[in-house]
């Protein structure tokens, strides 16, 4: 198929007025006023912006949705996926059931840059980091901070565990606490992981803890980024470290859990993703490595449901692995977050239907059911004529896609 040029005269601001395929067929050039002024022949003033788009396989961009807000927590979904929170200050947005992403509530904190956030597994309280506070948001658009006993450190990463009785609260110049919190307005501290906490060189919005599904074990980074230290959490109040995984010369900067908590994904500063199996935590088992990435892996999030991995480097890059062979990952796709270096957060939302991507300044929303992507793109794409089908496909008998 020829790819051509294609040209249209824009009557407002705003709009794309040229697009234009590179030789390769790669790159798509579009050229924008973004905003410029109209002279006073109603032509815009020149000030506009020419962008270059990878349309080139697994690298195309293909998110659904964006959000003016950025920075994503580890936990930034409610547990139906239908609202999240991003940005400083913190936002909540309704993204399931509506067609664009609406904008709800602010929550009202004195950090303007912004909070770690975790949703309770109900998804009633989510949990504010710096400093540890809880807020009801049962009415996600009327958000109520609950009063209550306040941590006197200072907290910036809160991570709910699955049952949602225990939160693990990271200090950034402490060890990671955890906190009994059924009762969010009454929050009491319980146990303390000595040694843990958050690298000195850790990356923005990358966890330093990640509960192991529901086996009462936990994984933390060791405060100086050398190691991974697995926790025995059946007694929350007295944990016990059953196991330490070496990384060292690489420094650890990120982890994730596989969704039934026996298998641990580490990304390192070297830029690869080790793989453990952790079924006995005493004797942790170095099950398999992805190839070197072109930068540290800042960013882990495996998927809740099926065998997926996604990561960032220090790049921006976004790729994801089917990890259903531990001892080989394999990539799947690289995913293009326009140009951006900066790769702050990343998140499956509890139910695996959304895949989140933010940047400082916003976060770009992928669904990850791909029939649901091929209907949407039939129902909102015209058929393909006999015609049409044989000016492009001469040698081809008649097959159009969606028939």
């Amino acid at each position: 198929m020829t790819r051509r040029s294609s040209t249209s005269a824009a009557t407002t601001t705003g709009q794309v007025t040229s697009l234009a395929f590179a030789p390769d067929d790669r790159t798509l050039a579009s050229a924008a006023p973004d905003g410029a002024d109209l002279t006073g022949e109603g032509e815009e003033s020149g000030n506009g912006a020419v962008r270059l788009w990878n349309v080139d396989g697994p690298q195309s961009s293909s998110a659904h949705a964006s959000i003016p807000s950025g920075d994503l927590s580890p936990q930034p979904f409610d547990p139906k996926g239908q609202f999240v929170v991003a940005g400083g200050p913190s936002t909540l947005w309704q993204v399931g059931g509506v067609p664009e992403p609406r904008r709800l509530a602010v929550l009202r904190t004195f950090n303007r840059g912004g909070q770690r956030v975790s949703f309770s597994p109900e998804g009633r309280t989510l949990a504010t980091g710096r400093p540890l506070g809880f807020w009801d948001v049962s009415t996600p658009s009327r958000p109520r901070e609950l009063h209550g006993p306040r941590e006197t450190e200072d907290p910036q990463t809160v991570v709910y565990g699955p049952d949602g009785s225990l939160l693990a609260a990271a200090e950034p110049l402490g060890p990671v606490r955890l906190w009994e919190v059924s009762d969010p307005a009454r929050p009491r501290q319980l146990g303390t992981l000595s040694g843990s906490g958050e690298a000195p060189s850790r990356y923005l919005g990358a966890a330093p803890v990640a509960f192991a599904g529901k086996r009462g074990l936990l994984a933390a980074l060791r405060e100086d980024g050398e190691a991974v230290q697995l926790w025995d959490i059946s007694r929350p109040d007295r944990p016990v470290r059953t196991g330490v995984i070496p990384v060292a010369p690489a420094g650890a900067g990120s982890l994730a859990t596989s969704p039934d908590g026996r298998t641990l994904f580490v990304g390192d500063s070297h830029g690869t993703v080790t793989v453990w199996d952790i079924t006995e935590p005493h004797r942790a088992r170095k099950a398999g490595v992805s190839e070197r990435l072109s930068g540290p892996v800042t960013h882990l999030a495996a998927h809740p449901t099926r065998d997926l991995l996604a990561g960032a480097d220090q790049d921006g890059a976004v790729r994801l692995w089917d990890v259903s062979e531990p001892s080989a990952p394999r990539e799947t796709a690289l995913l293009a977050v326009n140009g951006s270096y900066d790769t702050t957060g990343l998140a499956f939302s509890p139910d695996g239907g959304l895949f989140a991507v933010s940047t400082p300044d916003s976060t770009r929303l992928w669904h990850t059911d791909v029939d649901a992507v091929l209907q949407r793109l039939c129902a909102e794409s015209a058929p393909l004529t006999e015609t049409q089908w044989k000016q492009y496909f001469p040698d081809r008998p008649y097959d159009p896609p969606c028939a």
